[in-house]
């Protein structure tokens, strides 16, 4: 009876140490699938055989808030636009907003805070709450935010949250850098 209930448990760690195991591989390779849609040069070839290219526009910048937020008593932050054309056409957008803090209740204070400030924006535009894939997270030490577009959904409301207003899914990626070092963001572009 006794090398039964044995078996039972060595098997059931077998069972938990295979699901960790197989979650574990799983989500590396989401992490790498949303990697490899964010950078780097991806050559295809469309209906007539040309080539199709991706280019991705990075921008970053150390220090600056994100202006829709109205908590921020961080002790740093970074900002963080990434743009993915595809034959010079937009075809995705992200936006990641870090904050740093010292303990994780003003990190809470901070998500908690300016989610509300985001979703009171989304509303007086017209948009449902969390729009734009909008997702927050606190943890130990920081706030992140971020938000992502298909290139489908970009129009004049959207591309504020994005930082770059009066641009559309048309501008080119000589546009975005434009615009980005205008507001003291530092670009570069990987094909």
């Amino acid at each position: 009876m006794e090398e039964q209930e044995v078996r039972k448990v060595k098997k059931k760690k077998k069972m938990d140490w295979m699901g960790s195991v197989g979650l574990t591989l799983l989500g590396v390779a989401v992490v790498l699938l949303i990697w490899f849609f964010l950078n780097g040069e991806t050559k295809t070839t469309g209906g007539e055989g040309e080539i199709v290219r991706n280019s991705s526009l990075i921008c970053s910048v150390e220090g600056v808030s994100y202006p829709i937020f109205t908590v921020d008593e961080s002790t740093g932050k970074k900002l963080e636009t990434r743009v993915i054309f595809n034959d010079d056409e937009v075809s995705a957008i992200s936006l990641i907003q870090t904050l740093y803090y010292t303990d994780l209740a003003t990190a809470e204070k901070s998500e908690s805070h300016n989610h509300s400030a985001m979703n009171k924006s989304f509303a007086r535009a017209g948009l449902e709450a969390d729009a734009l894939s909008a997702s927050y997270s606190a943890f130990e030490d920081k706030m992140i935010m971020k938000l992502y577009a298909e290139g489908s959904e970009l129009n004049d409301v959207s591309m504020k949250y994005f930082l770059a207003e009066g641009l559309n899914r048309e501008s080119t990626i000589e546009d975005f850098t434009k615009v980005y070092n205008e507001q003291g963001l530092s670009c570069h572009i990987t094909e």
